[in-house]
């Protein structure tokens, strides 16, 4: 599938899709959700997927704070 068609799928623009795939940006919930729905994949996998973006966002909010300090 390719960004294009995967941006029509999801309704997401390409420039996200992008983003997403080069970690420039963490994904929502609600986009997990559209791509996972997407994609069909397995219940296993979405729970993996969610975890993985939780601790990103945690890791990136740690950082953010040190760095205000």
């Amino acid at each position: 599938m390719t960004q294009e068609q995967l941006g029509e799928a999801t309704g997401l623009s390409v420039r996200s899709i992008r983003d997403l795939e080069r970690e420039v940006s963490c994904p929502r919930v609600s986009t997990l959700r559209l791509l996972t729905q997407t994609w069909n994949l397995p219940d296993a996998q979405v729970a993996e997927l969610h975890r993985l973006a939780r601790s990103r966002r945690d890791r990136t909010r740690r950082l953010l704070r040190q760095a205000a300090e």
